[in-house]
């Protein structure tokens, strides 16, 4: 399952913990999707996603550099 928005889909999630940011993105899409703010949440959902993917770490886990 995934939306669209101007710059491409977002998918739905693998790791369950990172559900509820996909719903807020999805939900809020249809107002802000486009601003920049929606689109530095995109790539910050996005980001998770990646790393937490195959490594099945939890997103807590993940540290800012």
């Amino acid at each position: 399952m995934n939306f669209n928005t101007p710059n491409g889909p977002v998918w739905e999630p693998e790791n369950l913990m990172l559900r509820s940011f996909y719903e807020a993105l999805r939900k809020h899409a249809p107002t802000l999707a486009g601003s920049p703010v929606f689109e530095d949440f995109r790539e910050v959902y996005e980001a998770l996603e990646y790393d937490t993917r195959d490594k099945g770490e939890d997103v807590i886990g993940i540290k800012a550099v």
